[in-house]
């Protein structure tokens, strides 16, 4: 099930770009900013979860 998530995100993130194109060309450094904040955040909370289970 981690791997399904952690593959999941990955191809997320290499097709988001394709998609949105447009979208992220109008985007400002500060949104960019806390799009990265909020992307780190759920990958810590997925770590988190992951480490909690294992224990």
């Amino acid at each position: 099930m981690n791997w399904f998530i952690a593959f999941t995100l990955i191809g997320m993130s290499f097709a988001a770009p394709l998609f949105f194109r447009k979208w992220i060309l109008r985007l400002k450094l500060r949104e960019l900013f806390m799009a990265a904040l909020g992307v780190s955040f759920l990958l810590w909370f997925l770590n988190r979860e992951r480490t909690v289970l294992e224990e």
